[in-house]
């Protein structure tokens, strides 16, 4: 598992990680650990390196996503609403990985979650229409969710998706109210308030 620290004397993020033929490295990034930029690129670099290490380990039979997800969903929601909606979102990230050949948690990769936006937000329906990018960031924190229960459950090592940070889109500005719209609201609140006062005695 890959991991960044600190060395005294040293302004550099370091990371230890295991390569291909599993030897372990220790070496430092070249990102500066006092530099939020630097800090940022160098997560990405554990990430990545971190990514490699989990697609050598054998996918463990009977880890596959649909022997546990659904049951997760259902045991994870408190109230009916969020468990249809998660099961909605879940549709979508299951179509993509099986569109992705990624069949247990152990196969998925940083760089993978971060492909997931933009395949979700230029995918059509039969209607023609796509989905708003935050749309697909709240699924990709589903599935970050998901592969944290995976992580629990010993389907795989850790989270790669877990610490990715994607910008959403800045909602629509609203209009302000004219001067007449105050007026009317203002008078339909002064009649609901008759009427309630109407009504309880």
């Amino acid at each position: 598992m890959a991991y960044l620290y600190c060395k005294n004397r040293s302004p550099f993020w370091y990371i230890q990680y295991v390569d291909s033929d599993r030897k372990k490295h220790d070496k430092s990034t070249g990102f500066r650990a006092d530099d939020p930029n630097d800090t940022v690129k160098a997560k990405i670099l554990r990430a990545e390196l971190e990514a490699k290490e989990y697609q050598r380990v054998p996918v463990v039979n009977g880890a596959g996503w649909d022997t546990w997800v659904p049951k997760f969903l259902a045991r994870h929601c408190e109230t009916k609403e969020t468990f249809v909606r998660y099961e909605d979102a879940w549709k979508w990230i299951a179509l993509w990985l099986q569109r992705q050949r990624i069949h247990a948690p152990r196969q998925l990769t940083y760089r993978l979650g971060v492909e997931y936006v933009d395949w979700r937000t230029n995918f059509k329906k039969r209607t023609g229409k796509t989905v708003r990018r935050n749309t697909a960031i709240l699924e990709l924190k589903l599935l970050s969710l998901i592969t944290g229960e995976a992580v629990r459950m010993g389907h795989a090592d850790a989270n790669p998706i877990v610490s990715i940070k994607i910008r959403r889109e800045k909602s629509a500005k609203k209009p302000e109210l004219t001067d007449q719209e105050i007026v009317e609201i203002r008078q339909a609140l002064r009649e609901e308030r008759s009427g309630c006062r109407y009504l309880s005695t």
